[in-house]
């Protein structure tokens, strides 16, 4: 992202302000990192093109390593003042104007359902460069589904990148002048002892994290955290620092055609890992390191004195992309992550033609605020940090402004935001334990003089029930609570999902400890709710019993589904617990409420971001879960199902917006209105299989 400041890098390795030749190649190297990044989110075959990032990292290490160096050499210090004032001038300017258009754009394009608070946390975030965390925490994964909708989510790279030039300065402040005291040339070996020990330990901790379930994270978040956290991504800002501590003497011994052969060898590295990577590999792992070390090459190769090594780097097409690189990478993503709120499942060629649109703001952003702050150097001191304080005011005051009118909820925006409105279970009651739904309020709704319980027991999809199933507890006099844990099976099998992380781990222990709570406490009746449609009818889903090999095949998931069911069903039902199982209502592919532009809500054209498909094409999935869920409790006295398909879709056309009101919040959960008006379908199922109709 963020190019070399004022100052070139010479052939000799330094870094001067009169540079006998600037490193091209270098800034080539910069096009070429955005070019991936950029072919990768308009969705070019290039599925590892996140891979430029990494580039990014290397190159910058090196840059700022050449320049910190030279001052060591120069005057046995550096003048932190001043590299944190070139800091802020070349970055905070343009990446202060991005986040407030993208404020701007959010009130129209964004709706307060979530996603105009997730954009305007994750811009305040990026002003304080700790986006990355504030991601890790909200967003989830890189490569999940929620993290391509939110328009700052590429700002994590300069957070990390800011990070780690908190600490570096000052510990090869610290090693260059340890190198001194033991006899040292101008303290080369305490900078190499420094900079070494970095890439050592933090790949270290990288590759634990890309390959270790557990600590210090739940579950699978290490890769989340390896991906966006500064301590596992500090080696490959060591790669190219140590490639300016020892690049120039290694390639001074090299001749011409030995130079071009292995800058072209790590440039084909480069380029090849971005089309073999994919996100469902451990990265940063072990994955990265041909990346990071092809990049390394590349910039080692091209120190000689003998011209540029690889002339396609040092093109004018190359250097043009490579001097806006750090605008493009800015200004490329917002538009892509939008682009899906306009115009449902859009094509390649609209991707690619936003992509290439965003040069225009990239190509501004470059001229009026990068080069004419980059290049003032009266802002330093108090000026430079006048500076920093109004690229953070002015976005963050901006969205702020964004949050507070999504919440005034104005005209026809409060049906909206009433459709879109979180289920029970998102009020703390998500991957909850049988202790925790004991003392926590929104967990639980309770009556004076109950008959017995009532657990509702599931994934997301016994959430989006949890209103109705609570009230018709409720009405018939039982004690109600809801344990979710989204993506987990509510029966005793295990899932595994070949894409796409999983928490395995949480879901064991969150279905052993309900399974064991109800075995201990007996309640009344067990309502069992889950994404059996996406479960059998999905792919990359395989399903085991337990104890024996997992399946993919659907009709093989069935048999297993149905058979848990039926298990759970007699064991439960033998200590007197009843069992009713809430079959899934429908599925509309690529509908999410929350992608509804705010525009359309407010100008009245709710209805556009509707869905419609064939009564047949919405039941593909369940008919097979809605089978297996009959034929698991035939024949038992204690147990039964809940049809929601037809109450959800009585109609030979399924809708997801029906009389001005939405009834699916997204593509299979239910809206809280209407899963509301289902109280008397739900209250009538359980009184019939309770004997109190």
């Amino acid at each position: 992202m963020a190019s070399e400041d004022e100052l070139s890098v010479s052939s000799n390795g330094r870094t001067t302000r009169d540079a006998t030749r600037t490193r091209l190649d270098v800034q080539g190297l910069r096009a070429v990192a955005v070019l991936l990044v950029v072919a990768y989110h308009a969705g070019l075959p290039v599925r590892g093109g996140f891979v430029g990032v990494d580039v990014f990292f290397v190159i910058s290490g090196f840059v700022i390593t050449s320049m910190l160096l030279r001052e060591l050499r120069d005057t046995g210090r550096i003048d932190f003042r001043r590299f944190y004032a070139r800091r802020a001038r070349r970055l905070m300017p343009a990446l202060g104007a991005l986040v407030a258009v993208v404020a701007l754009a959010s009130l129209l394009l964004e709706t307060p359902i979530g996603f105009q608070q997730r954009t305007a946390g994750t811009g305040m975030a990026a002003s304080l460069f700790v986006a990355n965390a504030y991601i890790f925490v909200t967003t989830g994964g890189y490569f999940d589904g929620a993290a391509e909708t939110n328009p700052l989510l590429h700002t994590w790279s300069l957070s990390v990148e800011e990070q780690f030039y908190l600490a570096f300065p000052l510990l090869l402040l610290i090693g260059w002048r340890a190198g001194l005291r033991r006899g040292s040339p101008q303290g080369r070996s305490g900078a190499l002892a420094v900079i070494a020990s970095v890439l050592v330990l933090s790949l270290g901790l990288a590759v634990y994290l890309a390959y270790q379930v557990g600590l210090p994270f739940a579950g699978n978040q290490n890769r989340n955290f390896g991906f966006y956290g500064s301590p596992s991504r500090a080696w490959e800002f060591a790669a190219g620092a140590l490639a300016s501590l020892v690049g120039a003497r290694v390639s001074h011994e090299w001749g011409v055609p030995l130079r071009r052969i292995l800058a072209l060898s790590g440039l084909v590295i480069v380029v090849v890992s971005s089309f073999v990577i994919t996100g469902s590999l451990p990265f940063p792992g072990l994955i990265a390191v041909p990346v990071v070390a092809g990049t390394a090459l590349v910039i080692v190769a091209g120190g000689g004195t003998a011209g540029e090594p690889l002339s396609v780097l040092s093109s004018r097409p190359m250097q043009w992309i490579g001097d806006r690189s750090y605008s493009w990478y800015l200004w490329h993503w917002p538009g892509l992550a939008w682009l899906g709120y306009v115009t449902p499942s859009p094509s390649s060629v609209a991707k690619v033609g936003v992509a290439l649109a965003s040069l225009v703001p990239a190509a501004l952003s470059y001229r009026y605020l990068e080069q004419r702050y980059r290049l003032d150097r009266t802002i330093t001191g108090w000026r430079a940090v006048r500076l920093a304080a109004a690229c953070v005011a002015l976005p963050t005051l901006l969205l702020s402004s964004v949050v507070l009118i999504g919440r005034l909820h104005l005209g026809p925006m409060k049906s909206f935001v009433a459709d879109g409105a979180p289920h029970m279970d998102a009020s703390g009651c998500q991957a909850n334990l049988p202790e925790d739904a004991a003392t926590h309020g929104p967990c639980s709704r309770r009556v004076p003089n109950p008959k017995g319980q009532v657990v509702l027991l599931g994934d997301s999809y016994a959430g989006h029930i949890s209103e109705p199933a609570a009230a018709a507890a409720n009405a018939l006099g039982y004690d109600f609570t809801v344990a979710s844990f989204g993506g987990c099976s509510s029966v005793n099998v295990r899932l595994r999902y070949t894409e796409g992380g999983h928490d395995d781990v949480g879901c064991e222990q969150f279905l052993r400890s309900w399974t064991a709570f109800i075995e201990a406490e007996h309640p009344t009746l067990v309502v069992l709710s889950m994404s059996s449609g996406v479960m059998l009818g999905n792919p990359t889903v395989a399903l085991a019993a337990p104890g024996a090999a997992e399946v993919t095949d659907p009709t093989a998931k069935a048999a297993v589904y149905r058979d848990a069911i039926r298990a759970s069903a007699q064991a439960w039902g033998a200590r007197g617990t009843k069992v009713l199982v809430i079959g899934p209502a429908g599925q509309f592919a690529d509908f999410d409420l929350r992608s509804c532009p705010a525009y359309r809500v407010y100008f009245g054209q709710s209805a556009w971001c509707g869905r419609q498909v064939e009564r047949s094409a919405a039941l593909v999935g369940p008919a097979t879960a809605r089978a297996a869920e009959e034929a698991g409790v035939a024949g038992l006295p204690t147990a039964d199902t809940l049809d929601l398909f037809p109450l959800a879709c009585p109609d030979p056309v399924c809708t997801t917006y029906v009389d001005g009101r939405f009834r699916y919040r997204d593509g299979a959960h239910l809206s809280v209105p209407f899963a509301s008006s289902l109280t008397p379908q739900f209250q009538s199922a359980m009184a019939d299989l309770l004997g109190q109709a």
